[in-house]
């Protein structure tokens, strides 16, 4: 609405819906190969997406024409975690479908990569997200009643309002200039931010519609989202999106809830988490294991243990 650009919305929406289809409809069959097949597809390319940066780093792989550097066979380097987040989750969910526990050769496989592939090209978030994520999990192996989804959820709403709108950052300058070295703009941010901002003080309701490039940031560069998955959604959709937003939120809360597989639900949940705890300073249009992982928590009862009988 508002932009009337179709074909931006169907680019991005269109795989979202696809791939959480697909996990509908696999989920309510045999849904060992649905998991296989992203482990594998996800896992292959990634891994030659280590080849890459080992070889291209830091200058990259390709030279565009308003990019130099910085790009890689799977794309950006803070953009990698997009899909190494659902590797890992995938694996973890096989691991424990296959051998009934976390460890195994798929979980090994899937943090090597993702681990060296962040430290590799000195991805601050992405290696916070992916140790966040294994310490978390080990953490709620068992029921952890004060780490539920409403906490986690709201912390990220509270979180993005705070560093988003009021700049909380400033206050810890002696942790991000003087120990990590970092600037308090978050590699110039909170431009896109200050714009952001106004922008859905003149759209409050409906946003401005989905554009290719809505924000302006320094240097008056266009960017496709405004590095804030809250900012994000208000701008281009307004209350009314973010309504729908929180009610999807709230309906993955109430599922896992009822769900009694305690180690299945906790891995989906720790995923959506740990994806929100980096969109508080990002947000690619691109992240459609996000939403499939929204939709896994719906048939958690039925990724269970496959109890191997050993031959005598």
């Amino acid at each position: 609405m508002n932009s009337n650009n179709i074909f931006s919305w169907v680019k991005v929406a269109g795989p979202g819906i696809a791939i959480c289809l697909l996990t509908d409809k696999e989920m309510q069959s045999s849904n060992s190969v649905y998991f296989e097949s992203i482990f594998v597809m996800l896992g292959i390319s990634y891994l030659f997406n280590l080849f890459s940066i080992i070889k291209y780093y830091p200058e990259g792989m390709y030279r565009l024409e308003k990019v130099v550097g910085d790009l890689y066979l799977m794309g950006y380097d803070n953009g990698m975690i997009y899909n190494l987040l659902p590797l890992c989750g995938v694996s973890f969910i096989l691991s424990y479908k296959k051998y009934g526990k976390l460890i195994t050769k798929y979980s090994i496989f899937a943090l090597f990569v993702s681990l060296i592939s962040e430290f590799w090209v000195m991805s601050a978030s992405g290696v916070l997200q992916i140790l966040f994520l294994v310490i978390l999990l080990f953490v709620l192996k068992k029921e952890r009643k004060f780490i539920t989804p409403t906490f986690m959820f709201s912390l990220f709403f509270i979180v993005s309002i705070l560093i988003n709108v009021f700049s909380i950052q400033n206050e810890f300058s002696w942790l991000i200039v003087d120990i990590l070295n970092k600037d308090l703009t978050l590699t110039r941010r909170t431009f896109l931010w200050e714009y952001a901002i106004q922008v859905i003080s003149n759209n409050p309701i409906l946003g401005i519609g989905f554009g290719e490039k809505n924000i302006i940031g320094v240097y008056e560069r266009e960017y496709s989202h405004p590095h804030s998955m809250l900012l994000d959604i208000l701008v281009k959709g307004g209350v009314v999106l973010m309504t729908i937003f929180i009610l999807i939120l709230n309906n993955f809360s109430k599922k896992f809830k009822k769900s009694k597989n305690i180690i299945i639900k906790n891995i989906i949940f720790l995923v959506i988490a740990v994806f929100l705890i980096g969109e508080v300073v990002n947000s690619v249009q691109y992240k459609v294991f996000f939403w499939s992982f929204l939709v896994l928590i719906e048939y958690t009862e039925k990724i269970k243990y496959e109890k191997r009988i050993e031959q005598k």
